[in-house]
Formats: structure tokens, C-alpha cells, sequence
């Protein structure tokens, strides 16, 4: 089973993959390759596969990604091997989580039907995503801050397109990451 995680910049995507990851000892993270610059305690493998904008195109064309997309000004590439793998062994497992766009997701779910299930993560209250995006401080300030938020505006739209909306609580991860273990097993006992 491809499990799909998504949600605007911001919302907590990270922290409940990272939740899901330790309590769910059969599903593994899909890591996802990116031209950008790692964030600080980023490391390469672990969170992405940084690696340059030409990689990425060239193992798009041989049909080593299963999808590319141009999000915040750099690329990011998504293998295609254990998607497949994860949707050949079904609900036996083990299953992939991929933290990836809403046009990643439709994708997934297009190429892999009922062995994916998507979830779209919202926050508890949407002007904290502003807060969060400042604290991060990426590089490009207040103009990426500004592309983050249009962005997430953008993909809010497509939130009643996925399988699971999850609400991410302000401060109780528990009861997000509680949420989320009882709403998967209801996708092909997950």
C-alpha cells in the first residue's frame, strides 16, 4: 500500500510522517529527491536526496522517477521502484509513506488506484501557518514566505480530493498522529 501524505507548507507534514514512521514499523518513507539547498539538521538520504536540477531531469527522462515537480523554485523527483514494490505486495506490506504535492498524489493515485490511499493534512487553525513558515527562515525571506502561503491557498482547494483530511492539532501531535492510526485501517487493512 502507497500511502500519500499531503498538506501546505507549514502545516506539520514532517512531524507526523516522522510520528507515523516510529509507531508503524511496517510502512517506510519514500525519500524524495531535491535540487534545493538542505534546511539546517537536514541530511542527505535521510530527508531528501539532495542532488542537482539536471539529476533529476535526467532520471525523469529514463523513467526512474515516477513524477517530477517544480514546487517553491527547485525540483523534486519521487523513485520509482518501491512505488511499485508497494503496490505489488498490496496490503501484505510493507508499505511506503510519499510526502509529496497535490499533483504527486493525483499521480499516485491515477497509476496505482486502490493500493494507494491519500491524506491531506489541514492545520487546527490556518494562521499559524505564517508563523511556522517564518520560523523556518529559508532562504529568499519575506518573497518565499509570500510563495508558500499562495501556494498553500492553491492546494487548500484540492483538499476534498483525498481519501483522509487529517487535521494537524496546534501543539497535541498525539492525538493527530491517534487520528491518523484510526482512520488507515480502514484503506485495505492497513
Amino acid at each position: 500500500m502507497i500511502i500519500v501524505l499531503s498538506g501546505p507548507a507549514g502545516v506539520g507534514k514532517t512531524t507526523i510522517a516522522r510520528l507515523l514512521l516510529r509507531t508503524r514499523k511496517d510502512i517506510t518513507r519514500v525519500v524524495t529527491m531535491t535540487s534545493r539547498k538542505p534546511r539546517r539538521g537536514e541530511k542527505n538520504g535521510i530527508h531528501y536526496i539532495f542532488t542537482t536540477a539536471e539529476e533529476i531531469q535526467k532520471l525523469s527522462h529514463t523513467g526512474k522517477l515516477f513524477e517530477t515537480a517544480y514546487i517553491h523554485e527547485n525540483w523534486y523527483g519521487t523513485p520509482r521502484e518501491k512505488l511499485d514494490s508497494a503496490a505489488h505486495n498490496g496490503t501484505q506490506g510493507p508499505h511506503v509513506l510519499l510526502v509529496i504535492d497535490y499533483h504527486g498524489m493525483r499521480r499516485v493515485k491515477q497509476e496505482y488506484g486502490n493500493n494507494a490511499v491519500s491524506i491531506w493534512l489541514q492545520p487546527e487553525f490556518p494562521e499559524k501557518l505564517l508563523e511556522r513558515l517564518q520560523k523556518r527562515r529559508a532562504p529568499g525571506g519575506k518573497a518565499e514566505i509570500q510563495r508558500r502561503l499562495e501556494s498553500a491557498r492553491d492546494e487548500i482547494q484540492h483538499s476534498g480530493d483525498y481519501d483522509v483530511i487529517l487535521t494537524n492539532w496546534e501543539g497535541d501531535t498525539k492525538r493527530t498522529l491517534k487520528d491518523l492510526l484510526t482512520k488507515l485501517p480502514k484503506y485495505n487493512s492497513l
